[in-house]
């Protein structure tokens, strides 16, 4: 069971001419996951694949989004 859940993403912007608009050429996502003691991590990792898989944000979009996860047991 996840008991808390926090995100830190960071991006890379790249600007171009003529113009000088902006686009995001890739999103890092970095979740801090904590579950309850007894849980099992390996679960928690494979189901954290599994959402990063099918996150319809990420099919969304025209760049990628990697997924570092972080699983911590409370």
């Amino acid at each position: 069971m996840v008991t808390a859940y926090e995100d830190t993403a960071s991006g890379v912007m790249e600007t171009g001419p003529p113009d000088g608009a902006g686009q995001f050429s890739r999103v890092t996502l970095a979740p801090r996951v904590t579950i309850a003691a007894g849980s099992c991590a390996e679960t928690a990792a494979r189901l954290h694949e599994t959402a990063g898989a099918n996150c319809f944000v990420a099919r969304s979009v025209n760049f990628p989004v990697e997924h570092r996860p972080e699983i911590v047991q409370a």
